[in-house]
């Protein structure tokens, strides 16, 4: 495989990209349900300092499934 060049390469290339890149959905969704979940907990005991701590997470991994997302989608369609 090292030899390998062009097209065939390249399309190697990116459905080994597009098995990481779900991969990596499927955790920051796992990460997004614990941080949904310490969010509501922080709000039950009023616990400022991780309410917002989890807030920012909750935040974060939304905006990071979107772009993986994304380019899921880009990638598939480019493979075709």
């Amino acid at each position: 495989m090292s030899n390998m060049k062009g097209r065939q390469a390249k399309r190697i290339r990116q459905e080994s990209a597009l098995k990481r890149t779900e991969a990596q959905l499927a955790e920051y969704k796992t990460g997004l349900t614990d941080q949904q979940n310490e969010v509501k907990r922080a709000k039950k005991e009023k616990d400022k300092p991780n309410l917002s701590l989890a807030q920012e997470w909750v935040k974060t991994l939304t905006k990071k499934i979107e772009r993986a997302e994304t380019t899921i989608r880009n990638t598939q369609a480019n493979l075709r």
